[in-house]
């Protein structure tokens, strides 16, 4: 993988608010490539300093094969929430954790936005959620599609193996496509550009 220019592609695009889809095998690359997204040097050189950034690593990995997406979306608002310690929007980030309606972040969102506070999802391994029908539900996949569209302080970059359209297949959700507001990167592409 050509590291850089991947880590460029993605960036550009952050300061937009546009969603992003690593599809790579899943390895020790892939996950340190989502890793560096997020680096604290690398947000500081290459992202626009009149945004205030905050990125949460979370893998497929970190959830047990019980866990549900209830349990998904408390462990993103806790991670966030900790990530904003000592800043006016932990308490409402917060809030959420005990929320059982992952749709009540969008007040919190809109006025993320206002205060130009980005938060940036690193996630890895969907395609590991896909195999796990508690956490692959509506629960799971239409508030992450919606939030990460809708508001330009909630964005997500996702590695997977299985590419945007063999996900969207295995999500079988009703409506727009839970994917389709992700943009596929394709580190063999970015390469041979």
């Amino acid at each position: 993988m050509n590291d850089d220019a991947i880590l460029q592609k993605i960036l550009s695009r952050l300061p937009r608010g546009e969603n992003l889809a690593l599809v790579a095998p899943s390895g020790r690359e892939r996950t340190a490539l989502l890793r560096k997204v997020g680096d604290p040097d690398v947000v500081s050189t290459r992202l626009p300093s009149n945004l205030r950034w905050t990125f949460l690593f979370l893998s497929a990995a970190d959830f047990p094969p019980t866990a549900t997406a209830n349990d998904f979306w408390k462990v993103l608002w806790r991670g966030f929430a900790n990530r904003l310690a000592g800043t006016p929007w932990q308490a409402e980030v917060a809030a959420l954790v005990h929320s059982r309606r992952p749709f009540g972040a969008e007040r919190m969102l809109r006025n993320l936005a206002r205060a130009d506070v980005r938060l940036v999802l690193l996630l890895d391994g969907v395609d590991q959620f896909a195999e796990n029908p508690r956490m692959f539900t509506t629960t799971f996949l239409a508030p992450l599609r919606s939030l990460s569209s809708r508001f330009t302080a909630f964005s997500v970059v996702l590695g997977s193996e299985l590419p945007l359209k063999e996900l969207n297949r295995r999500a079988a959700m009703a409506g727009s496509p839970a994917f389709n507001v992700f943009q596929e990167i394709f580190p063999e592409e970015v390469a041979a550009a």
